[in-house]
């Protein structure tokens, strides 16, 4: 379960290791793949995962424009002829 209210840095912390053990593990998949199935799999066995409101927001932002700028335009041309 991900709770965002009333998280401890225990919890925070605890994410923050499954994340960087995950991204470690499974060297091979993109990064942001590794963090998710990593915290999936947390969450999955009931560990007591938790990120704090504060940094909700900046993440985000964060994750949005590295999804964003990965695009490029060639990605949209048409390559019918």
């Amino acid at each position: 379960m991900i709770r965002n209210k009333g998280s401890s840095v225990a919890e925070f912390a605890l994410t923050l290791a499954l994340v960087t053990l995950g991204g470690w593990v499974m060297w091979p998949l993109a990064w942001l793949n590794r963090a998710v199935i990593a915290t999936g799999v947390g969450a999955l066995f009931r560990l007591p995962v938790a990120v704090p409101c504060l940094f909700r927001p900046s993440m985000t932002a964060v994750i949005g424009a590295m999804l964003g700028t990965s695009f490029s335009p060639a990605m949209f041309k048409c390559r019918f002829r």
